[in-house]
């Protein structure tokens, strides 16, 4: 198929750099362990922030690859391991907590803050609903009404993490990445048209 002159083919390069995807499991993993060892710590009245919860969301809000999925199933399952709880339990909930803003990244906003805020508000009550679930379904007893105030403080409070992780991130990404190189990535990309 041969273009015309005023038409243009737009060929999507994928650039590799699996130094940012090992970063991100290396700091996934010592988030896990913080998350697991200063349990009574990091509690903000009483609650446990869901760090692990708002960096994978963030990650898949930000990122344009399914590895993020990988991801959650990684850190749910040294979460098992290190928090005593059933193996592959918090992998689940994890994983089912990150799959819209997987899946729903391309078809909504793109990478704003209010999707990233909207992500995590999901991700939160869907993680607290399936890891509830499951907790019952081995056998646990598990409290609806504290569980569902749990929930819903939780999901206030990682909206709160989720505007300052994705702030963060743009500070990252726009150190490591200058402005002028995303905008040529973006006409590469198709995003912009001349």
């Amino acid at each position: 198929m041969s273009a015309g002159p005023r038409e243009i083919i737009l060929v999507r390069r994928t650039v590799r750099r699996p130094w940012t995807e090992l970063s991100m499991a290396a700091g996934l993993a010592g988030l896990v362990l913080i998350q697991a060892s200063w349990e009574g710590v990091l509690s903000v009245f009483g609650q446990l922030p869901d760090l692990v919860l708002v960096l994978l969301v963030v990650w898949a809000v930000r990122s344009r690859r399914n590895a993020v999925l990988w991801a959650a199933i990684g850190a749910g399952l040294l979460a098992d391991v290190l928090g005593g709880t059933v193996p592959g339990s918090q992998s689940a909930a994890l994983m089912l907590a990150v799959a819209p803003a997987v899946t729903w990244r391309f078809v909504l906003f793109g990478s704003t803050l209010a999707w990233a805020v909207c992500a995590v508000a999901a991700g939160t009550a869907i993680y607290y609903l399936v890891f509830g679930a499951l907790l019952s379904l081995q056998g646990l007893t598990v409290a609806a009404e504290s569980a569902l105030a749990a929930g819903a403080y939780a999901v206030l409070l990682n909206c709160l993490l989720a505007a300052a992780a994705h702030w963060i991130s743009d500070l990252v990404i726009g150190y490591l990445w200058p402005r002028s190189n995303r905008l040529r990535s973006r006409r590469q990309f198709g995003g912009i048209r001349r």
